[in-house]
């Protein structure tokens, strides 16, 4: 990288680097040490959780309420929004930032943190306030979590409203220090649940849809929530609570479920053995994530049918790719919010919003700027300009310790969307939702209550 790129990035910054003892650097290592003292890393402050104190850095107090942005927020206001736009100096500097140098997780002390759960909402920046609009269209959530409770707790702070209601299920083979965690975090937040007796989860099987299950059942028995939205602890939203509740406002009861129309091909490959399925039922393969109407898991927990066509699952391969668009896309079944038309997820007709996910193959596929395991992106800090500009609500999926920033400045921007909601600057646009062609039609099997 040039010595006169570097410069001119600076100035752009209101830096003096004639001002600089580093004038004389000549590698590549040494301009991107000097790139991170720029930044700010030369200095991060470290949190020390045994006691509860914070080593502030002067004149860079963050802009949130609480303790814990001293350290996780005080110099991203710097380099995010250079990362949100792609700066190629910003992108390589954070490239080499390690998680470590920014907060170390093993300091993450939630029986520490959660001694005091007043102090811990305040510490960890938890939103207790909503808008008339949230409240009156609470959420529910499932997440499954198996490890890195300190990336599943950054999740959770960022969905959490105390009217919404969630359910966690931790995989019964996640270590004891994580049922641990999520078992305290849990008790300081209203509305949290989780399930006491988890399953063992295993890819390919049919647990992983057994975890969702007991999450809907689960939540059936708690508040009157309207839709439900499935993720794991391995996501991150792209759009705020609000947001998210004038999106599925404007899907009226909608549910939006992956489906693809290559029906052979998966009957072949994982239905074929176990066939016919009950009830009459086609099945479908898609994504298991979703965002469905109470309506909805009221039916796929309680109707008979969905009982049988679960059991019938239970002998296919992956069922949790079958369950949710089998059911979404079988007129006969009449269930609410389902779609009647032609079974294809399609990006004009009937896009797929509930997740952006990015596949090596297929219409889901973009370049990847992280790194690819099993076929699906890591995200990485280059992707930072792709994934706030997607019209999906979450975004799937990130590593706690790979290429961090991706991360904090994802949470970064959503945090300062937040804000400006709050102070009635948001800039969110609706049009692209409100002109969905499937949602308007009348292939939509109405609620119960419609």
């Amino acid at each position: 990288m040039a010595l006169s790129s570097i410069v001119v990035v600076i100035l752009h910054m209101g830096y003096n680097p004639w001002h600089s003892k580093r004038l004389g650097r000549t590698s590549l290592t040494e301009e991107f040490t000097y790139g991170k003292e720029l930044y700010g890393w030369s200095d991060l402050p470290r949190r020390n959780l045994s006691t509860g104190t914070v080593k502030e850095t002067e004149e860079n107090e963050p802009e949130f309420r609480s303790q814990r942005n001293r350290e996780d927020f005080v110099h991203l206001n710097t380099i995010c929004p250079d990362l949100l736009s792609g700066n190629t100096m910003a992108v390589e500097i954070a490239k080499t930032i390690t998680r470590s140098e920014i907060v170390n997780q093993k300091s993450y002390d939630f029986d520490f943190l959660t001694f005091d759960c007043e102090d811990f909402r305040t510490r960890q920046d938890y939103i207790m306030t909503s808008s008339r609009e949230e409240l009156d269209f609470p959420l529910a959530f499932s997440i499954v979590v198996y490890k890195d409770v300190v990336q599943f707790e950054r999740l959770l702070r960022a969905i959490y409203r105390p009217h919404n209601y969630y359910c966690i299920h931790v995989d019964v083979k996640a270590a004891a220090s994580t049922h641990r965690a999520v078992g305290l975090i849990s008790e300081c937040l209203e509305h949290v649940l989780v399930v006491q007796r988890p399953v063992a989860v295993t890819w390919g099987k049919f647990s992983v849809l057994e975890a969702d299950l007991l999450c809907m059942r689960e939540l059936l028995r708690h508040g009157p929530w309207r839709y439900f939205i499935n993720l794991t602890g391995q996501e991150y939203p792209l759009k705020t609570n609000r947001e998210i509740v004038n999106i599925l406002n404007i899907f009226k009861g909608a549910n939006n479920v992956d489906v693809s129309a290559k029906h052979r091909y998966w009957f072949l490959l994982r239905w074929k053995r176990a066939w016919p399925p009950p009830h009459g039922i086609r099945p479908f393969k898609g994504n298991v994530h979703v965002f469905v109407n109470r309506d909805f898991v009221e039916y796929a927990i309680h109707s008979r049918v969905a009982k049988d066509f679960t059991e019938w699952l239970k002998r296919t391969g992956i069922p949790d790719e079958t369950f949710f668009s089998s059911l979404n896309h079988n007129p006969h079944l009449n269930i609410p919010g389902s779609y009647t038309g032609l079974a294809d997820t399609d990006k004009r007709r009937k896009p797929y919003i509930a997740r952006f996910k990015n596949w090596r193959f297929g219409p889901s596929s973009w370049p990847c700027h992280g790194r690819r395991v099993r076929y699906i992106c890591i995200f990485g800090v280059s992707d930072l300009p792709l994934l706030t500009s997607r019209p999906e609500l979450f975004a799937n999926k990130f590593h706690w310790r790979y290429q961090p920033l991706a991360l904090d400045c994802l949470d970064w921007w959503h945090r300062n969307k937040i804000l400006a909601e709050n102070s009635g600057r948001s800039d969110f646009n609706d049009t692209y939702y409100r002109t969905i062609p499937y949602i308007n039609s009348d292939a939509i099997v109405p609620l119960y209550n419609a």
